[in-house]
């Protein structure tokens, strides 16, 4: 099983600043609308909060090398750049000319069959018909996406040199993807059905190699959506000679089990890191002209008030910025090898075990977070952050688990013609190391992980409301759509 570990949501770290000695270094005395003026205030302060600031990153240089050091040490490696892209291996130009061919067909899967499966509704015979006539009239549509899968990386060029995934259309092509598989299966092309299904896990792990905290996100997504589509798989032929065990092959040899540490040792960091050198080389506004989202404007603008460039400051006042941003940087990669440590460990509960052991050290993030809404975009995680994401880690591998413990039941079926009173163990839940939960019923069987609570035995009955469980019940309990759905 391929192990590709990555973090969690950007805006969620951003939220989240711990406590500190200068938790008031950011008061009215010293804010200002841009990073040079905010320096200057606080050159010029002799408050208690600004000294104290002051004194803490006067060794910036220093502390930032150390920091560099201790980082390599724990297998995060700074590149100091962007994600760039091999042109040959860039699949957007065919997303892109998907996107077209599907403008100009105005071809839409019915809302309520966006992705066609086994869900909480009956698709009616007339759902399955539309969306299997749509599929066949439109053979190039769906070429081109396969085509597009083929290619290993997602990148559109923005404005400053860097690139990024569109990821809503990433989202758009699984979600076809599993519906193209399912309407296969119904069909009874069933190995054509796995091939689409593996097209749509191959999407997944290209999003994770991107090695980003939203590549992280967007990846377990799409591989969720895309389990779901096995698991409908075997519903429909499971228990046809061989089929579950194909589909155990397919998701050993291509899922991802994610955890947090490697886009700190590759992309994340670099990202990171370069928004802070960035910052540091120019002022907030000869940045923002140099990017799209200054495009058209200058300073001596509105947006663009003169006199707050880097040449406004002094050469002490200069030194006091670099410093900040030195300071700011060994901050951020102290952080992280923390996080790394703790997050290399495979074992969920053990991880959760050691989360009050660390100690972060945001002040210096904090103020420039409070100079320019920019700097929302660095990092700076706290306990309850690293633990949030560890249930997030824990939970994929646990959807992971559950579908291939419903693979060996289905391949018991498939044998003896009933599901197995117990299976063999090998599926195993992130949360105790120990075998996921299976209980047979009366038609079928569920297998569940026993959750972050260790409290879940399966009843998926009384579920408390807003409980989060995994879990996966056949055969599902399907309900007529509503009216007007």
């Amino acid at each position: 099983m391929k192990i590709k570990p990555i973090f969690s949501a950007i805006s969620l770290l951003a939220a989240c600043v711990s406590t500190s000695v200068f938790a008031d270094i950011s008061s009215p005395d010293f804010s200002a609308p841009t990073g040079p003026a905010y320096v200057k205030s606080l050159y010029a302060s002799d408050s208690e909060s600004a000294v104290a600031f002051k004194k803490a990153v006067a060794n910036g240089w220093a502390s930032r090398e150390k920091a560099i050091a201790k980082a390599k040490a724990a297998g995060i490696q700074v590149h100091f750049k962007y994600h760039t892209v091999s042109k040959d291996q860039n699949a957007a130009p065919y997303y892109e000319k998907w996107i077209k061919l599907k403008r100009d067909a105005n071809f839409e899967f019915p809302q309520h069959a966006e992705t066609l499966g086994l869900g909480k509704y009956i698709n009616s015979p007339a759902d399955i018909a539309q969306v299997r006539k749509l599929i066949a009239d439109n053979p190039a549509i769906f070429k081109e996406l396969h085509l597009a899968v083929e290619k290993k990386d997602h990148a559109w060029f923005d404005g400053s040199g860097g690139s990024f995934p569109v990821y809503g259309v990433l989202r758009g092509a699984v979600r076809d993807l599993r519906t193209e598989g399912f309407s296969l299966a119904l069909q009874n092309r069933y190995d054509d059905a796995l091939t689409v299904e593996k097209d749509a896990l191959r999407v997944s792990c290209h999003i994770y190699e991107l090695k980003s905290i939203m590549g992280y996100l967007i990846g377990d997504a799409c591989q969720s959506i895309t389990l779901g589509g096995y698991r409908d798989l075997l519903a429909v032929g499971g228990d046809r000679p061989g089929y579950a065990r194909k589909i155990a092959d397919i998701i050993r040899n291509n899922a991802v089990e994610t955890s947090v540490s490697a886009p700190y040792r590759e992309y994340e960091a670099s990202y990171n890191w370069a928004l802070l050198e960035s910052f540091r080389q120019n002022s907030y506004n000869e940045f923002l002209v140099q990017t799209e989202l200054g495009s058209g404007g200058k300073v001596g603008d509105p947006v663009f008030p003169k006199g707050q460039d880097l040449k406004t400051l002094s050469p002490d006042e200069l030194k006091l910025w670099n410093n900040l941003f030195y300071q700011a940087e060994a901050d951020y990669l102290n952080n992280l090898v923390q996080i790394v440590r703790i997050l290399d460990i495979h074992s969920a509960s053990e991880e959760e075990n050691l989360i009050p052991q660390m100690n972060f050290t945001n002040s210096v993030i904090k103020a420039l977070n409070g100079i320019e809404w920019d700097f929302s975009h660095i990092v700076t995680p706290d306990k309850t952050t690293v633990g949030i994401v560890v249930a997030k880690n824990a939970d994929s591998k646990a959807d992971i688990q559950i579908t291939l413990a419903a693979c060996e039941a289905f391949d018991v079926k498939s044998k003896t013609g009933q599901f197995p009173s117990a299976l063999s163990g090998s599926s195993i839940d992130p949360w105790t190391e120990k075998p996921i939960g299976y209980k047979k019923t009366v038609d079928g069987f569920i297998v569940y992980s026993v959750g972050r609570d260790h409290a879940f035995n399966g009843d998926i009955d009384n579920i408390p409301q807003g409980t989060h469980r995994i879990y996966y019940k056949y055969p599902i309990k399907q309900i007529p759509r509503p009216n007007g759905e």
